[in-house]
């Protein structure tokens, strides 16, 4: 299936095409600075396209600004072959949706698509997507394929229906923090120093600020303006603000809690609600936990900004922060910045990353022994790779016996008797005999 992408090379739609191509895709992108775009597509694999064959792709995506869209589709959908499929990302619908419908005489496959997130995630899985079906064909059932087999919420609905609901999940969401980080920004206080006074709910409502202030202002901006449902959004916001305001003023507690009862009516199933705000309120607590036991061990961490790695020993968490002696500097980082690789992304990062040392094993096992269901073993309980490098049988071996030769990758040479004592203690444990 060949993709091409417009707008590949903003974040977005770069986060598309490496999603795409990985899943076995034939990707090309194209956008609007011919250098940068090269650039992108040598460093992920994908190819570059100047926009003029637009006929030769199966699926012709949009990941341009809702204000582009329409033009886009103007300019590009005549090129576009038949029984291709036509798809844009936006996160408005009515306007494109229009737009997109006077193509329906055409013979090709017709989507609005909107992949409900942004594209610093590291996975579709349990990510919504919601789709318009505009004309329906095989093509777009490749797409809506992929993001299945990906783990994504594929889901359709109406033009309508979609603009409607994201006025609260954008809108009032997007609204809220805006005004939530001009207040915060008119009290003057340092908002580093007002995370050691953090309680769970403050975490996840500055980390949820953060994320809609800092990422994208051109983006969020023509989400907040674009979508004419969110006009009545703000205007109920400042009307219900100010009712708080005058309860507030009177200075009744019981007014105000007789307030906040009523509204919490709205939570049908309040027992859900909680236990997911339990889930994301306790997930950073977990992180630390899982650090603090790690203590005296290596690690590799991800720094999710940078995407940087650090490889060391953890010293301490202490707080928010863990200490991480890398060689013999003792490196001091902020854990909400980072992420643990798992034991198999540890191993193919050192593999890519680091000088590999190796020491072999040689020791008689029975003849029905599976070799390769030992050295799956031997990798299983420890932080090793293990491979086969030698099965020998022969009449100098006692009978029914074989010889098993497994050597271990590592990558430190302070590792090196550690590892030596630890195998052959577990091969003298397992009743095998070193040879």
């Amino acid at each position: 299936m060949k993709v091409l992408i417009i707008g590949g090379t903003g974040a977005f739609g770069c986060f598309y095409a490496k999603q795409f191509a990985k899943y076995g895709f034939d990707v090309a992108i194209t956008g609007r600075d011919p250098k940068v775009g090269n650039e992108i597509a040598q460093k992920n694999g994908l190819n570059w396209d100047e926009g003029n064959a637009i006929g030769g792709y199966d699926i012709i995506i949009l990941s341009v600004p809702n204000e582009a869209a329409s033009a886009s589709i103007k300019k590009y959908s005549p090129k576009i072959s038949d029984k291709s499929l036509i798809v844009d990302f936006c996160s408005v619908k009515r306007e494109i949706v229009k737009t997109l419908s006077k193509l329906k005489k055409r013979d090709i496959e017709i989507a609005s698509i909107h992949p409900m997130h942004g594209p610093r995630i590291s996975s579709l899985a349990g990510q919504p997507v919601a789709c318009i079906d505009i004309k329906h064909g095989k093509k777009l059932e490749e797409l809506k394929k992929f993001f299945v087999d990906s783990g994504a919420n594929f889901f359709n609905c109406t033009a309508e229906e979609h603009d409607k609901a994201l006025s609260v999940v954008q809108g009032l969401t997007h609204y809220s923090q805006f005004v939530s980080a001009a207040v915060l920004k008119e009290t003057e206080l340092n908002l580093k120093d007002t995370m050691r006074f953090s309680t769970p709910n403050y975490s996840l409502f500055i980390s949820g600020m953060a994320r809609v202030i800092l990422q994208n202002p051109e983006l969020y901006s023509q989400i907040q303006l674009s979508n004419p449902n969110n006009e009545e959004i703000r205007r109920l916001f400042s009307i219900k603000a100010r009712e708080i305001e005058k309860l507030c003023s009177k200075g009744s507690s019981a007014e105000l809690e007789k307030y906040i009862i009523c509204e919490g009516q709205l939570f049908k199933d309040p027992d859900a609600f909680l236990v997911e705000s339990d889930r994301a309120a306790n997930s950073f607590n977990y992180v630390i936990s899982v650090l603090k036991s790690r203590i005296g061990d290596k690690v590799v961490l991800e720094n999710m900004i940078t995407h940087s790695f650090h490889h060391g020993i953890v010293k301490a968490v202490i707080g928010h922060e863990i200490i991480l002696v890398e060689g013999h500097v003792e490196t001091k980082l902020n854990i909400s910045k980072l992420r643990l690789l798992t034991k198999n992304e540890a191993m193919l990062w050192k593999n890519e990353n680091l000088k590999k040392r190796t020491l072999d094993f040689s020791f008689l096992v029975p003849n029905s022994l599976n070799a390769k269901i030992l050295i799956d073993c031997f990798t299983s309980i420890n932080d090793y790779h293990f491979e086969l490098v030698d099965e020998f049988k022969g009449p100098k071996l006692p009978e029914g016996q074989k010889s098993l030769t497994l050597r271990a990758n590592f990558f430190s040479d302070d590792e090196k008797k550690e590892i030596d004592d630890k195998i052959k203690s577990l091969i003298i444990g397992l009743g095998f005999t070193l040879r």
